[in-house]
């Protein structure tokens, strides 16, 4: 299994679906044998990990922007899937077709250069998301990516481990 983002030269390398095969999380996935794993052998982490990718993808305002009372819950689901999709692993009962509906092309790109280019992350990229996202929001998603990349890494790192 070749590691899709973090390289000796630190350069994210786009998972090319046409020459590679998505990994399914359901045969190794981080909920049922990642976290499993690191329970048996860093059980200091374990849970705390879980926890916050947990209260990452479950806080919510019901707000998307300035409209108010929305379940939000598969807009904050796209993001984690569409992470997982970009790093070749693949939920087979998630509908893909929420991703496209769900994420602009502007907040794929906003998303994926926060979890694979932090480091290139501008003010200018913060502010061009302020006419779909509220300040608050812009950092929740910022929190999703985070903990949701937290994941990934992990979910590639115990399936190398066992």
């Amino acid at each position: 299994m070749r590691h899709r983002c973090c390289h000796t030269d630190s350069m994210y390398v786009n998972f090319n679906q046409r020459l590679e095969s998505f990994h399914d999380v359901s045969e190794w996935g981080w909920p049922d044998q990642g976290l499993e794993l690191y329970r048996r052998f860093v059980p200091e982490i374990a849970d705390s990990q879980q926890e916050a990718m947990s209260y990452a993808l479950n806080m919510t305002r019901m707000t998307f922007g300035t409209q108010e009372e929305l379940d939000t819950s598969i807009f904050r689901q796209s993001i984690q899937v569409y992470l997982q999709h970009i790093h070749g692993l693949r939920d087979e009962s998630f509908s893909y077709r929420h991703v496209n509906q769900m994420l602009t092309v502007a907040m794929k790109s906003f998303i994926k250069s926060q979890a694979c280019k932090p480091q290139a992350i501008t003010a200018d990229d913060y502010a061009s998301m302020s006419g779909m996202f509220s300040e608050g929001e812009k950092l929740h998603v910022s929190v999703i990516v985070m903990e949701t990349k937290k994941q990934i890494e992990l979910t590639f790192l115990s399936k190398v481990v066992n």
